[in-house]
């Protein structure tokens, strides 16, 4: 685990730690049983790595460049994007348990592989992020926690609690999820409307003081326990009764 500036921004690295994407400001889950048993062969096509934000002429001098004797995985004849921006290149791609360790021409560098993935015609690239899903229910939920619609479409990262809607606490939620697994790496938003709700109800009424020291400490305790942020639904009840002042606090 890495801490960035306080526990609310703790990162916790999933089993392919190098597949993934770093997330300031989020508490990522992993999978570390995993509930999908295709998540391995779909994290070999879809699934974000370490070569992003690295630019392509870059990676060239990196050790991800050396020669393993033998490696677990090896996807052959895909056009790779790094997701720098640079051009695709043809380039095979090597995985030794849930690291990525080989780039390069395998057939020239004689590599061999446990087993191989043939690629031709198909894209080599980072894992998408949905940062506005509702899936705080299915991850919470076996065996819907795998996620595989969103595996199977390439999303490896999903942003939920959106609109206003969270569970509560926060700190159960993620510890469930780090307990059973999940098959996505997931962020969780602390609710405004799901705050407001066990505060003071259906109350279309301004809180009192008490009753926003209440909402905000929730909030509060919500970012502690490692929430990525707020998210406020202000189209749907209760979070539509605030005013701009308690939205502001």
């Amino acid at each position: 685990m890495q801490k960035l500036c306080s526990k609310r921004f703790e990162l916790l690295w999933s089993r392919a730690r190098d597949f993934n994407l770093v997330l300031s400001r989020a508490q990522v889950y992993p999978n570390p049983k995993p509930a999908c048993p295709m998540r391995k062969a779909l994290l070999a096509v879809f699934a974000p790595f370490v070569l992003l934000f690295i630019p392509t002429n870059d990676i060239q001098s990196q050790s991800i460049r050396s020669k393993p004797e033998n490696l677990d995985v090896l996807i052959v004849g895909g056009e790779l994007l790094d997701g720098s921006g640079s051009a695709a290149q043809r380039l095979d791609l090597g995985i030794n348990g849930d690291r990525i360790v080989y780039l390069g021409d395998s057939l020239k560098d004689h590599i061999k592989a446990s087993r191989s993935i043939d690629a031709a015609g198909l894209i080599l690239a980072p894992g998408f992020i949905d940062p506005h899903t509702h899936t705080a229910d299915d991850l919470s939920t076996p065996p819907r926690n795998s996620n595989e619609p969103y595996l199977m479409q390439g999303v490896t990262t999903v942003i939920t609690g959106n609109d206003g809607s969270s569970p509560l606490p926060i700190a159960d939620a993620l510890r469930k999820w780090e307990q059973q697994g999940i098959g996505t790496n997931a962020a969780l938003l602390v609710g405004m409307c799901s705050v407001r709700r066990k505060v003071m109800g259906m109350s279309d009424a301004a809180p009192t003081d008490a009753q926003l020291a209440d909402m905000k400490k929730l909030v509060a305790q919500g970012m502690d326990d490692g929430a990525f942020g707020m998210s406020a639904g202000l189209f749907y009840a209760p979070c539509s009764f605030a005013k701009t002042e308690e939205v502001i606090e």
